[in-house]
């Protein structure tokens, strides 16, 4: 008995932790991961355009509720390579986590609701 009672609640956290999405909005999904790269870009010296890395973060920081203590003023980027990293890495797994709720709705209602 106690041998069907494991194997059932194994299965249960396996099927729980194997979720995937009916549909996924590629477009939007992309959208997110462009901004992201642009981020990392800018961290890495390549040529961004000011305007795009502070739209990109704040994107990324409205869409996720995630606001980084990277530099919004007329210096851009991160102070300490330790906040770009706990950034990012929260980023990517917001990503991750939620990849299935990133739609276009979703996005634009975030957008809307925070520029009220």
């Amino acid at each position: 008995m106690k041998i069907v009672i494991y194997i059932t609640l194994i299965v249960g956290l396996i099927s729980c932790n194997r979720h995937t999405c009916q549909t996924i909005d590629d477009k939007t999904c992309q959208e997110f991961r462009q901004h992201l790269n642009v981020i990392k870009g800018q961290y890495r010296h390549e040529t961004t355009y000011v305007s795009d890395y502070r739209k990109s973060l704040s994107y990324i920081s409205r869409v996720t509720g995630y606001w980084s203590n990277a530099d919004y003023s007329s210096t851009v980027g991160f102070r300490k390579k330790k906040y770009y990293n706990i950034a990012i890495r929260y980023w990517e797994k917001w990503y991750r986590n939620n990849r299935c709720l990133l739609t276009r709705q979703y996005v634009d209602s975030i957008m809307t609701k925070k520029n009220k």
